[in-house]
């Protein structure tokens, strides 16, 4: 293991680990050692928080997007429902509509005969008068 100082770092084994301070580089490799475990403990304690903290954001954002996935599925329930009401009141509409057209044709068929039974011919009119018997 070797061990240099710049002026602002300490290089052990060529990676920076410590500022560089006159009491670090005074000090002998073994309490560099140690002070690197704390140091490294301290920072991974640090990032146990950090990584607990994000599972509790991932869990959040999980919960957050189930209800969203939950919420949305009833809206398209709701309107699933919606649109098929619809078509029921659609069916139910044509339906009345296809009723009135034949009533509507029945009635039309029921206008022309009556038309026609008052329609009179003048030549029918004057055979009907001149059969008539004259009281």
């Amino acid at each position: 293991m070797k061990q240099a100082t710049t002026e602002d770092t300490i290089i052990f084994d060529g990676f920076e680990v410590l500022p560089a301070s006159p009491i670090a580089t005074q000090q002998d490799p073994s309490e560099i050692i140690d002070l690197l475990v704390n140091r490294f403990e301290q920072s991974l304690i640090e990032k146990e928080y950090e990584l607990a903290a994000l599972r509790r954001q991932a869990d959040d954002a999980q919960y957050d997007r189930e209800g969203e996935i939950v919420l949305l599925r009833g809206r398209l329930e709701d309107a699933e429902r919606s649109a098929e009401e619809a078509r029921r009141e659609l069916d139910a509409v044509n339906m009345v509509c296809r009723m009135l057209e034949r009533e509507n044709r029945r009635l039309t068929g029921e206008v022309e005969q009556l038309r026609q039974q008052l329609t009179v011919r003048p030549d029918d009119l004057l055979a009907s008068l001149l059969t008539r018997p004259v009281a």
